[in-house]
């Protein structure tokens, strides 16, 4: 809990110039998105999973409450920065129905990945799809 609090301070510092980030995130797998404090014999246990509650309380929709949509590891919300105070601004959003390992196997996410690359790359070597939409403009 200490790490991912840190982690979560050093990426909220504000950055000289802003910085557009492009987010490659699963949306549709149930991800651990908060857990919940149980005493058990008067010692707090950390229940990370609905599964795990001893003691449930009547009424109380704990998957709805404890899971969101995202890969099995990041949630969606996360992954977009949102909640968390974040400070940095997303460009792009791609969303797949992948698991957080999956990610990068997919011919998909990487053809994704350097289209992206291709398109931010003014050196890259033939005419990028942003140069041929100005020519387009120019004529």
């Amino acid at each position: 809990m200490e790490r991912g609090r840190r982690f979560q301070l050093a990426i909220s510092k504000p950055v000289d110039s802003p910085v557009a980030y492009d987010v490659f995130a699963g949306d549709c797998r149930p991800t651990p998105a908060r857990f919940l404090e149980e005493p058990i014999a008067g010692n707090p246990r950390l229940r990370f999973d609905p599964s795990e509650i001893a003691s449930s309380l009547p009424g109380v929709d704990y998957v709805r409450l404890m899971v969101g949509a995202g890969d099995g590891w990041i949630t969606w919300d996360s992954a977009l920065g949102r909640g968390s105070g974040s400070p940095f601004r997303v460009a792009n959003t791609v969303l797949g129905c992948l698991g957080h390992t999956e990610m990068m196997g997919s011919d998909s996410v990487r053809n994704t990945l350097l289209g992206l690359l291709h398109l931010a790359d003014d050196s890259f070597p033939g005419p990028s799809p942003a140069r041929l939409a100005d020519r387009a403009l120019d004529r």
